[in-house]
C-alpha cells in the first residue's frame, strides 16, 4: 500500500512539473498557439545607430521585431551585434521614446515639456529661424545632421535658406584622416588587422567601441602570442589591458610621438628610399623632423625616449606587415 502511494504522489509531482515546464519563458509553450501559427521570418537590413552601418538581420514575428543580431551571411559580422546595435529596438516599441514633437515650456534645465502638433512644431522653427535671419542674417544659422540621405536632404535646406554652414558626423568624426587618405593615397585605407603582426594604436579603442568586424579581427589579434600590441593611449582602456605594451601618452601629444619615429627612422636611414625616389619630389619631411628627437618628445607625451628608439627599431623590423592604426575621430590628425 505504501509502495502504490509513493509511486502515484511521484507521477503527480512529476506530471506537474512537466505541465509547468511547458510554460517556462522561452518556451514553445510559454508563446502559446503563436510558436505554431504565426508568421516567422528573418529580415537582412544595416544598423542605424552609428556611423559603421554594420550589416544586421531581424527576427520579425507576426510584423514585430523581436530580436536583432548581426547578418549571419557577413563573414565579419557572424551573428554579433554591439549593445547600440541590439538597442535599435527601442526606437520602434520602447514606451519612451518620442512619438510627438515636444515645447519646452519652462526654463532651460527644468525638463518641463508639452506635446505639440507637427504643424505647431514646423510653425515655431520656421518663425524663429526667420527672425534670426532677418536679424543676424542666414549665416548666424549652423545646419547639422548624421550622414546619410538625411544630410543630403538638409543640404539643400541650409542652402535654400542662405547658409553654408553645414556639419555632419563625417566633418566631427572622420574628417581629418579621409582627407589625409585621399590626398597621399587616393583612396580609403583599411586595416588589415588579420595578416599583421605588430599594431602600433593611438587610443582606437575598439573594444568599447562600435565597429563589430574590426572588433572581432583586433580580439583575434591580441589573442595571438605570435603578435604584438602596442597602446599609447591617457586612459587605461580596455584594449590597452589587451596590449603587450600600454603607455599612458599625454592628452594632444599624439602627434608629437609620430614626428620622433620619423625622426629616427630618417636619422637611421630606415625609410624605402626606392619609394621616396620614385613617388615623391624632394624629400622636405627631412627638414621637418630635423629636431623632433626622441629625446624633444619626452617631455610632450611622458614617453621616455628610449622607449621611442625600441619602437622604432620594432616597427621597421615587423614592416610590411605592421600597422600604424590611426585612431579616432578628427583630432587624431
Amino acid at each position: 500500500m505504501d509502495y502504490i502511494q509513493a509511486r502515484r504522489d511521484f507521477l503527480k509531482v512529476a506530471t506537474t512539473s512537466a505541465t509547468a515546464s511547458i510554460f517556462l519563458p522561452g518556451s514553445l509553450g510559454a508563446l502559446g498557439e503563436v510558436a505554431l501559427k504565426s508568421e516567422d521570418k528573418f529580415i537582412r537590413s544595416i544598423c542605424e545607430m552609428c556611423s559603421s552601418r554594420c550589416p544586421m538581420e531581424a527576427r520579425v514575428i507576426n510584423g514585430k521585431t523581436v530580436l536583432l543580431q548581426g547578418n549571419a551571411f557577413v563573414k565579419e559580422m557572424g551573428t554579433s551585434l554591439c549593445a547600440k546595435g541590439v538597442a535599435g529596438a527601442s526606437q520602434l516599441y520602447d514606451p519612451q521614446r518620442l512619438v510627438t514633437p515636444l515645447i519646452r515650456v519652462g526654463k532651460r534645465g527644468e525638463n518641463k515639456w508639452k506635446e505639440a502638433s507637427w504643424e505647431e512644431a514646423l510653425s515655431l522653427i520656421a518663425g524663429k529661424l526667420s527672425a534670426l535671419k532677418e536679424r543676424y542674417g542666414a549665416r548666424s544659422v549652423i545646419f547639422s545632421a548624421k550622414t546619410g540621405e538625411q544630410y543630403d536632404l538638409l543640404c539643400s535646406f541650409a542652402s535654400a535658406f542662405g547658409s553654408p554652414n553645414i556639419f555632419s558626423h563625417w566633418s566631427s568624426c572622420p574628417i581629418a584622416i579621409e582627407s589625409a587618405f585621399k590626398q597621399t593615397f587616393g583612396e580609403k585605407l583599411h586595416r588589415d588587422f588579420e595578416n599583421a603582426t605588430y599594431i602600433l594604436n593611438f587610443g582606437h579603442n575598439l573594444f568599447e567601441g562600435l565597429d563589430i568586424p574590426l572588433t572581432k579581427a583586433m580580439a583575434q589579434f591580441s589573442a595571438n602570442p605570435s603578435k604584438k600590441l602596442v597602446v599609447l593611449d591617457p586612459r587605461f582602456s580596455i584594449i590597452a589591458s589587451k596590449a603587450n605594451e600600454w603607455y599612458p601618452i599625454k592628452p594632444g601629444s599624439d602627434l608629437a610621438f609620430v614626428l620622433s619615429l620619423l625622426h629616427v627612422w630618417i636619422r637611421d636611414g630606415k625609410y624605402n628610399k626606392n619609394f621616396v625616389e620614385q613617388y615623391t619630389i624632394g624629400f622636405e619631411l627631412v627638414l621637418s623632423v630635423k629636431e623632433t628627437t626622441p629625446q624633444w618628445q619626452q617631455p610632450l607625451t611622458g614617453i621616455d625616449a628610449k622607449v621611442v628608439e625600441r619602437l622604432a627599431a620594432e616597427i621597421y623590423e615587423a614592416s610590411p606587415k605592421c600597422i600604424i592604426d590611426w585612431g579616432h575621430k578628427a583630432n587624431h590628425y
